[in-house]
This record gives C-alpha cells, sequence and structure tokens, in this order.
C-alpha cells in the first residue's frame, strides 16, 4: 500500500511525496495549494487513488478485493459472493508469499493455484473455484479496476453429473429411513421428511432451509395464481432474480399431506441447523443407504432426471431455474441411452 506524505520544499512550497508501487522509487508532485491542512487532504485523495488503480499504478490484491466487495457484491446473490469468499480465502492462503500486485498474477501463478486446490478439494470444486476468480478478473476488466488479467483455464471436458454421480429412485426410500434411524436416532423422522421434501421439489439444499410457508425470501405462493408456485426473491436464489417458479404436483400433495395445507406459518421443514451441517447430515446418511458417497444435491439431480422422462427441456430448464439450456440437456443423456437400449433389445 502506497503512503503519501506532504513536505516542504525550499523556493517550491509543499509537495507530496510517495514510493511508486510499481518500481519502488520515490516520487513527488507539487500541492494545489500552500494550506498544509489542504495539502494534508489532497495527498489523501492521491494516496486513496493510487492504491485503489485510478493513478495508472497497479492495484494491491487486497485493494481489488476490497473494491470488489464494495462495488460488485451488492449486484449478486448472497450465495455467489460467499463461494467468491472462500475463493480469496483459498488464494490468500496460496498467494500469501507472493506480495504481488494483480497486475503481476500471471498464468503461471493460476497452474500454481490450481494445483494447490488440487491437493486440498475435489476435481469438480477446483473448477468452480477457477470460475470464480475468473469471474472476478473480468469484473475487475470491465470496471477498469484492473488493465490486465491472467488467463484462467477451465476444463472444458464433457463430464455429465446425470451420469458420474448417483440417482437417488423412489424404492431407495426405504434404506435411507434406515439409514435416518442409524445415524440421527433422535430426531430420523425430521431428516426423513427433509430428504424426502428435496428429492420430490428439488431445490438447493441452503433454498430448502429457507422455504417458508409466510414470509422471508424463498416460500410459498398457493393463491396468486391458478396452479401454486415459488415466490422467490433474489436474494433467496443463486440466479439473484426476483422470480415465480411453477411447483410440481407430487411435490404439492406431499407437502400437504406431510406438513400440512393453507394457514400454516413459519419454515416448511423445520430444519434449523445451518446449511454446511445439514449438507453434511444429508450426505452421511444418503451415503450409508445406497453404498457409495452422494451429496445433497443428487436429490436435486434425481428430481431433474425423473421430471426430464415427463417434460420437455424447455419446461424442465424453468423447473431447475437453469441459466443455460446446455446445463438442462445433460439430464436427457440417460433417456438417449435408454431409449437406444429399447430399439436394440426389441430389434
Amino acid at each position: 500500500m502506497a503512503k503519501v506524505t506532504v513536505r516542504t520544499r525550499k523556493n517550491r512550497g509543499l509537495e507530496m511525496v510517495w514510493k511508486d508501487p510499481a518500481s519502488g522509487k520515490t516520487r513527488s508532485r507539487k500541492c494545489k495549494t500552500n494550506v498544509t491542512r489542504e495539502a494534508e487532504r489532497e495527498a489523501a485523495v492521491l494516496e486513496a487513488k493510487i492504491n485503489e488503480g485510478k493513478e495508472g499504478y497497479p492495484i494491491s490484491w487486497s485493494a481489488f478485493v476490497n473494491r470488489a466487495r464494495k462495488e460488485m457484491y451488492p449486484l449478486k446473490s448472497d450465495h455467489y459472493t460467499r463461494t467468491i469468499d472462500q475463493v480469496i480465502a483459498r488464494w490468500n492462503s496460496y498467494a500469501e508469499n507472493l506480495g504481488r500486485n494483480v497486475n503481476e498474477i500471471h498464468a503461471r501463478d493460476i497452474a500454481g493455484f490450481r494445483q494447490y486446490l488440487t491437493s486440498k478439494v475435489r476435481q469438480e470444486t477446483v473448477e468452480m473455484y477457477l470460475r470464480h476468480l475468473k469471474a472476478l478478473f473480468g469484473w475487475g476488466l470491465k470496471s477498469g479496476t484492473i488493465h490486465h488479467a491472467p488467463n484462467v483455464k477451465i476444463s472444458t471436458s464433457k463430464k455429465s453429473d446425470a451420469v458420474r454421480k448417483q440417482i437417488v429412485h423412489e424404492s431407495a426410500f426405504v434404506e435411507i429411513a434406515q439409514a435416518c434411524r442409524e445415524c440421527r436416532p433422535n430426531d430420523h423422522e425430521a431428516w426423513l421428511r427433509f430428504i424426502e421434501g428435496m428429492w420430490a421439489c428439488g431445490l438447493r439444499i441452503n433454498e430448502a432451509l429457507i422455504l417458508s410457508w409466510d414470509e422471508g425470501p424463498f416460500q410459498f405462493d398457493l393463491i396468486s395464481f391458478e396452479y401454486p408456485v415459488f415466490r422467490i426473491l433474489a436474494e433467496g436464489q443463486k440466479s439473484y432474480r426476483d422470480e415465480f417458479v411453477p411447483m410440481t404436483p407430487d411435490f404439492h400433495r406431499w407437502v400437504v399431506d406431510c406438513c400440512g395445507g393453507d394457514g400454516q406459518t413459519g419454515n416448511v421443514f423445520g430444519i434449523t441447523v445451518c446449511r454446511n451441517r445439514a449438507s453434511n447430515i444429508v450426505a452421511e446418511i444418503l451415503t450409508r443407504a445406497m453404498g457409495r458417497r452422494c451429496t445433497a444435491h443428487d436429490l436435486r439431480r434425481s428430481f431433474a432426471t425423473r421430471w426430464a422422462m415427463k417434460v420437455k427441456p424447455a419446461v424442465l430448464m424453468r423447473l431447475m431455474r437453469h441459466s443455460d439450456i446446455h446445463t438442462t440437456m445433460k439430464y436427457y443423456v440417460i433417456l438417449e441411452a435408454v431409449d437406444v437400449a429399447k430399439v436394440i433389445w426389441e430389434s
């Protein structure tokens, strides 16, 4: 961080002095006033501009992050900003000895960061972190905060979650109920109801935890339209936009049978633990029941796979709230394989 001070030079009056962040050389500039207090205020403004990269000098990583939190974060969802904070924390841990400004981060540093992440988290998490880091640099370029950004390469592997991840079928709930009793003997009924609800509604786990009958950013709306919908405020979902989303008939029937109908208030599922704790508990239950590693998000993937058999891609995209139809089309991979197998075996 550059520090700008005011000093008096013989026959020159007051001038501002600082160390160039790029070269390390001492630089000076004549003040516009001869009043010391006004000159100090002018120096403070110049110091802020230098540290924010507005005077043509490279911006430090910490100043870049602070500006992103001030200017970019208010435009994004809470989920997105939490992920960005995780990426920043990982980068700080990796690059604590680099001591570089943002414009001095190069492709070799990103490659080292990828290698560092690979030793800490799963491969899909590595790619997710790098996508968010690339988006952070992209915001810096568009906003003029930085004038150069490193090339962050993202894997273009054609992997499909629908194929690689576990699909939870309705027949598995006998084993899931038993796993609930083994993992959560004191409140197994509540967790079984929560897993059944997530399987039926297709919500992300953070959305299911805040799903409410009457308040909050994610709630039921049973009266505004002919059919029940989810009323979602921007801060309640990943895409950070207000919208109504259709509710599937099977989930509406399930929630009325298990949780009651009109007149209910408060949280729908009644699970009060934090998102990370809920994710770990659900993953433990599903893994025990299915005999292989599962996560809470497999319930959402199962919802998508199940409804891909019943509706067209455009409808499924709306149900899943995907921003890209290519994400939705992954869930039709299995259906194509089933259709081919049917032709082969019937020929």
